[in-house]
């Protein structure tokens, strides 16, 4: 197949399976400062309007520990990938642009402590 109907396929499969996600008594509506918030069993769905004339849709899934981020166009309704990340690797780091005290230093306090 042609990349394009891919892309559309993927798009549409996207929307459908957020769509089959949303509780449908709930209205999903989000702006800057209330993002909505979707937890279920396979994935957690965060869903927010920015500042510009766009939402940015945030997939994580637990059991894969991938979180994708998308960019829906409000008045074209284009959706953009941003960024996908396996954060498996990630959540074993013991630190990375963190504040003083490091971890380190903290276990070494905690183990000082009678």
């Amino acid at each position: 197949m042609k990349p394009a109907v891919w892309g559309i396929l993927f798009g549409v499969a996207i929307v459908l399976g957020m769509a089959g996600l949303a509780d449908p008594t709930r209205q999903v509506h989000a702006t800057p400062s209330s993002p909505v918030l979707d937890v279920n069993a396979q994935r957690v769905t965060v869903v927010a309007s920015d500042n510009e004339d766009r939402q940015q849709v945030v997939l994580i899934d637990p059991e894969l520990r991938v979180i994708a981020v998308y960019h829906v166009g409000h008045e074209s309704g284009k959706i953009s990938l941003k960024s996908v990340r396996n954060f498996k690797w990630d959540l074993q780091m013991l630190q990375w642009n963190s504040q003083p005290p490091q971890p380190q230093e903290v276990r070494s306090m905690l183990q000082q402590t009678p």
